[in-house]
């Protein structure tokens, strides 16, 4: 979905987030009059602090978070939005509908999601690099236990040149990596139809990132750092392996992200 005027989007984050913050001290002060009979609350008597939401967490500390988030997103001395903060806008505006929403019913919660979601989908992969040798950089930095652990996987399960198999072995059959099995289970290796990979949102971009522009990589004229066994590399051998091998192996490769 479209965002707009990203600087006018973001104007209505920031007011989504004030919204949001008076409707929080308006539950402190109504809460402060049932348990103290009080409608002011200072440091001797924070009944927002007594007010307990998912996991241990106050009412209290949730006003700070968003108070903090408010003050953050925008610098008020240099008039700029940080839009890097849109990231942790968006994964608490979906933490506190998920688990707090319904101790406090928030009216502008959702309208507040549905803002940080649009701006860090579209603000969200542009962190991971904008020019493709930027991307193919970063990704490599992050995702390379990822892609090595996915290529080690691809060639745990291909079988042997079928010159070297006998008759028994050369029908080909995915099975699960022995290095990772128990002693007990190696006599009785089981077919797998799929391997799944459970890992958070930064490295699905990297690794896309990664094997999208591999053939950027001139391994040649790459540091110590970044030759061979780096992930970029072990990106071209992850494809390498899923293309020219699927053949021989009579196997499929699926990704679902």
């Amino acid at each position: 979905r479209s965002i707009g005027a990203p600087t006018s989007a973001l104007r209505e984050l920031r007011t989504s987030i004030r919204s949001l913050l008076v409707e929080a001290q308006a539950h402190i002060e109504s809460h402060s009059k049932v348990l103290g009979g009080a409608a002011v609350v200072d440091a001797a008597a924070d009944w927002g602090s007594m007010i307990e939401l998912h996991d241990g967490e106050t009412l209290r500390l949730l006003f700070n978070r968003w108070q903090k988030l408010h003050k953050d997103l925008y610098n008020t001395k240099k008039e700029v939005f940080d839009i890097s903060k849109i990231p942790d806008i968006y994964d608490c505006a979906k933490y506190d509908a998920v688990h707090n929403q319904r101790f406090l019913g928030f009216r502008d919660l959702e309208q507040l999601y549905d803002k940080s979601r649009r701006l860090a989908e579209f603000i969200g992969p542009s962190e991971y690099g904008l020019t493709r040798r930027q991307r193919v950089d970063i990704g490599a930095t992050i995702c390379r236990n990822l892609i090595t652990k996915i290529v080690g996987d691809i060639e745990g399960v291909i079988p042997k040149q079928v010159e070297c198999m006998s008759d028994d072995e050369s029908e080909a059959a995915l099975r699960l990596n022995r290095d990772f099995l128990p002693a007990a289970d190696l006599d009785n290796l089981k077919e797998i139809k799929t391997r799944l990979y459970f890992t958070s949102e930064s490295h699905v971009h990297s690794i896309l990132n990664t094997i999208r522009y591999a053939h950027l990589v001139q391994p040649h004229k790459e540091s110590p750092r970044l030759r061979s066994k780096h992930a970029r590399s072990v990106a071209s051998e992850l494809l390498r392996a899923a293309t020219s091998n699927a053949a021989d192996a009579h196997a499929h490769a699926h990704a679902r992200v």
